[in-house]
């Protein structure tokens, strides 16, 4: 993303609770009638991607929310009408630090709701590939997190259980404390 471009216009995603719902609707709609030619990869859904174009009025970077991705391309939601043929840098953050640019051109554009619209990106299958590993790779990891997490809430609530009618001692007080400290630093 270029950050000497003074005329850079930044376009915002607004999503309300009605556009929540309708978007939850169209992807169980898809999931039920997948009868595209390429293959989905299963990844992340609904995470927050910015997209970078350029337009007769200079460079735009707009908020999006991916939608789905396949070994072709990926479709995305946005709150701006983006030309077919357009060329595009679609940024992701990965778990490894500053975020990453695939390069990508747009395929169609259309009317969703209220002021979303629905695009369809074209990328190599390389970079492709490379944006879903990555992504299910986040996926995983919030998984893993999550298990984590519940593995030491269930040992906290078995050091506590004991100790329900007589009260916490002060040592098991603190190292509750700390265990559950651990779980936000």
């Amino acid at each position: 993303m270029s950050d000497s471009n003074l005329n850079q216009l930044h376009i915002p995603l607004r999503i309300t609770p009605h556009i929540s719902q309708r978007i939850a609707q169209q992807q169980q709609l898809d999931a039920r009638q997948d009868s595209r030619k390429s293959k989905r990869y299963a990844i992340e859904v609904s995470k927050r991607v910015v997209i970078e174009f350029e337009r007769a009025d200079g460079r735009v970077t707009a908020d999006a929310v991916l939608r789905d991705m396949s070994e072709d391309g990926m479709g995305l939601w946005i709150g701006t009408f983006i030309h077919p043929n357009t060329h595009c840098w679609i940024m992701v953050m990965s778990d490894h630090g500053p975020e990453f640019e695939i390069e990508g051109e747009v395929r169609w554009c259309r009317h969703f709701t209220h002021a979303v619209h629905e695009i369809g990106i074209s990328m190599n299958r390389k970079n492709a590939n490379v944006l879903s590993e990555t992504l299910s790779e986040q996926s995983n990891k919030l998984a893993s997190d999550l298990a984590d997490i519940t593995s030491m809430i269930r040992l906290i609530l078995q050091q506590i259980h004991p100790h329900l009618e007589t009260g916490i001692p002060v040592d098991v007080t603190s190292q509750i404390y700390n265990e559950l400290n651990s779980l936000v630093e």
